[in-house]
C-alpha cells in the first residue's frame, strides 16, 4: 500500500507565519501541527524541520497501524458518536491481536530496544489495501462495547455543548460575522466575551489567526 507521505516540499508564501506554512507542507497523513505555544516562538521551528520530525516519528511506527489509523481519520466524519465509539473499540480489539501489539510491548518495555521494533510488515509499502480493509470487514455493532446511553438523541455527529470546549474556528467566524469585527483584537475581545473563563481559549484564538490573519484582519474562504 502506497501512502501518500512526501518529503517536505513548502511553497513560498509571503503573508504566512512559519506555523501556517506547515499546513502547506505535502505530507498528507491526516496529521497537523501542534498550536503554537506563547512561550516558544515558531522561528525556531520551521516548517521543513516539523515536517521532517513528523516523517521520522511515522516512519518509526508500525506500517499498518499507521495506514489503518489514517483510513480512520478519513472515514471519522461520516458517523455519530455511538458509532464511533464501537468502531474505536473493535479496532482496538483487533490491534491486540495483531503480532504487532506484542512485538511493540515487548520491544520498549521488555527489550527496552532504542531501535525500531520489528513490525510485521516493516515497510509501507508491505501493507496492503487488503490488510487495512480486513480491520473494518465487521461493522461495528452493538454486541461490542455496551454504551451506558445509546438512546436517539444520544447519536449526535458533532459535539452538542459547545459552549463546555474551546471555540471552533467556524464559531469564531460566526461571532465575526454576527458582531461586524474583523481585526484581531476585536475578535479577540468578542470571543472571549463568550467564552470568559475557559483556558486555553488565546492559544486557540493564537491558532486560528496564524492561518486566517493578512494585514491584522481575518479572512475565510466565504
Amino acid at each position: 500500500m502506497q501512502l501518500d507521505i512526501k518529503k517536505p516540499a513548502v511553497p513560498p508564501h509571503e503573508k504566512l507565519t512559519p506555523y501556517a506554512q506547515t499546513e502547506k507542507i505535502t505530507l498528507q497523513a491526516g496529521l497537523r501541527p501542534p498550536p503554537p505555544s506563547p512561550l516558544d516562538p515558531p522561528e525556531p521551528m520551521t516548517p521543513q524541520k516539523w515536517a521532517q520530525q513528523t516523517l521520522e516519528a511515522l516512519e518509526d511506527r508500525a506500517p499498518t497501524a499507521v495506514a489503518v489509523t489514517l483510513r480512520l481519520m478519513q472515514m471519522g466524519g461520516d458517523v455519530d458518536i455511538a458509532t464511533s465509539f464501537r468502531r474505536d473499540f473493535a479496532l482496538a480489539s483487533a490491534f491486540m491481536r495483531h503480532p504487532d501489539f506484542a512485538e511493540g510491548v515487548e520491544a520498549r518495555l521488555v527489550r527496552r530496544d532504542k531501535a525500531r521494533p520489528r513490525w510485521r510488515p516493516a515497510a509501507f509499502d508491505e501493507v496492503s489495501e487488503h490488510d487495512v480493509s480486513a480491520f473494518f470487514a465487521a461493522p461495528p455493532s452493538s454486541e461490542g462495547l455496551k454504551l451506558l446511553n445509546a438512546d436517539a438523541r444520544d447519536r449526535y455527529t458533532s459535539y452538542p455543548w459547545p459552549d463546555l470546549g474551546l471555540p471552533s474556528e467556524q464559531a469564531v467566524q460566526q461571532i465575526c460575522q454576527s458582531e461586524y469585527v474583523r481585526d484581531l483584537g476585536s475578535v479577540e475581545q468578542a470571543v472571549l466575551a463568550h467564552w470568559p473563563y475557559k483556558p486555553g481559549v488565546r492559544e486557540k484564538l493564537a491558532e486560528i489567526f496564524a492561518r486566517r490573519a493578512v494585514d491584522e484582519h481575518l479572512l475565510w474562504d466565504n
